[in-house]
C-alpha cells in the first residue's frame, strides 16, 4: 500500500517549508520509506499543475498508520490510498544514474479499468521490466491505482493512475525503438497497435517532469507554520 499526496504551494519557501515539516513528522513516527517529487515541466496539464508529490511506501506498515499522518488540506489537493499494479514496481540492480522523472496523474474511465490494467499487465511492464534490466537508460518503473480516496479538492481534475518513471536522456531517444521490439517480442503487438488502445481508454490528467528527493529534515517550523 501506499498514500499519495499530491500538492500545490503559492511559493518555493513554503514548498521548501513543507517538506521539512513533513519530512520530520513522518521520521517522528518511523516511516522512512517516502520519496518527494518536485515538479519541473508540465507536457501535459488538465488544471491548475500542482508542484510537489510525496510518494509513502506502506507496505511494511499496519494500515491504521495512515491516522497518525498528518493532512494539511490547505495545500492538498489529493491524499489517496494506491496499490501496485501487479509486478508494476521495477527497479534496476544497476543504480544507474537517471535526472528524468516522469510521473504521470493518468484518469481511466470506470469502463475501462479493467482493459486498462489487462494491457499493462501483458504488455507494458512486460516491456519495462525488460527495458530496465537489459537497456541501460531506465533505472525504475512504478505503476499505482487508487483504492481510496481520502482528500480531494473538488476544483481541481481526477485521475486513478499514477506512474513514475526513472530515466536518462538517453531514454528519450530510445524509448520508442526499445518498447517497440520487446513489445513485438513479449506480445507480438507494435508500438502503434498497443499505445492506439491506450489513448482512446485514457487520457493524462498530468504529465510532468519531475526532480526527486528522499527527504528534507528540520525541526524549526510546526505544521501550521508557527516557529517552534
Amino acid at each position: 500500500m501506499y498514500l499519495i499526496d499530491t500538492l500545490i504551494f503559492n511559493s518555493k519557501s513554503e514548498k521548501k517549508k513543507y517538506q521539512r515539516i513533513f519530512s520530520k513528522k513522518l521520521n517522528d513516527i518511523n516511516i522512512e520509506t517516502y520519496t518527494f517529487y518536485k515538479s519541473n515541466l508540465f507536457f501535459n496539464s488538465r488544471g491548475d499543475k500542482w508542484n510537489l508529490l510525496c510518494v509513502i511506501d506502506l507496505s511494511k506498515y499496519n494500515r491504521d498508520i495512515i491516522n497518525t499522518i498528518p493532512l494539511t488540506k490547505n495545500v492538498t489537493i489529493r491524499r489517496e490510498c494506491m496499490e501496485l499494479t501487479p509486478n508494476a514496481h521495477v527497479k534496476s540492480l544497476k543504480s544507474l544514474k537517471c535526472n528524468l522523472n516522469i510521473v504521470e496523474h493518468v484518469d481511466v474511465a470506470d469502463k475501462y479499468l479493467e482493459e486498462f490494467q489487462s494491457i499493462m499487465i501483458q504488455n507494458n511492464i512486460p516491456a519495462m521490466t525488460e527495458i530496465i534490466h537489459k537497456r541501460s537508460w531506465c533505472n525504475e518503473f512504478i505503476a499505482l491505482e487508487t483504492r481510496n480516496i481520502i482528500y480531494h479538492k473538488s476544483k481541481f481534475p481526477k485521475w486513478n493512475q499514477i506512474h513514475l518513471i526513472s530515466l536518462n536522456l538517453k531514454g528519450v531517444l530510445l524509448f520508442k525503438k526499445d518498447f517497440s521490439t520487446v513489445l513485438k517480442t513479449h506480445s507480438n503487438i507494435s508500438f502503434e497497435q498497443n499505445f492506439s488502445r491506450l489513448k482512446k481508454i485514457r487520457v493524462f490528467t498530468y504529465k510532468a517532469n519531475a526532480s526527486k528527493t528522499k527527504s528534507i529534515l528540520s525541526n524549526t517550523y510546526s505544521m501550521d507554520g508557527n516557529s517552534q
